[in-house]
């Protein structure tokens, strides 16, 4: 049993929210497509920062971030793609599209 906050419901309906959306998170219910797995969390910042400078380095090669815009270009990509806490996912999709680039494919 969890123990109720009588003269403030609001904490109940809170902690029944949290209990609610933990389940969905671990388990996956019927109504979605699938559960949650590994693929799906997040990746250790160092590898999500690992993925980014592939990129960047990608893109300096192709010129598309060049001497005299380098420290602002870098500077915007990391914050693009830092903001999306990339999970294995993203990184192996960002890794296919970017080794294509400038290969001639």
């Amino acid at each position: 049993m969890i123990p109720q906050a009588g003269q403030q419901p609001s904490y109940n309906l809170a902690a029944a929210t949290l209990l609610a959306l933990f389940r969905i998170f671990c388990h996956g219910t019927p109504g979605l497509s699938r559960g949650f797995g590994p693929k799906d969390l997040p990746l250790p910042r160092a590898q999500q920062e690992e993925c980014i400078h592939f990129v960047i380095n990608k893109l300096e090669g192709q010129g598309f971030i060049h001497p005299t815009n380098k420290a602002h270009m870098t500077e915007r990509v990391c914050d693009l793609l830092g903001r999306l806490t990339l999970t294995a996912k993203d990184r192996k999709l960002l890794l296919a599209i970017f080794s294509h680039v400038g290969d001639g494919s």
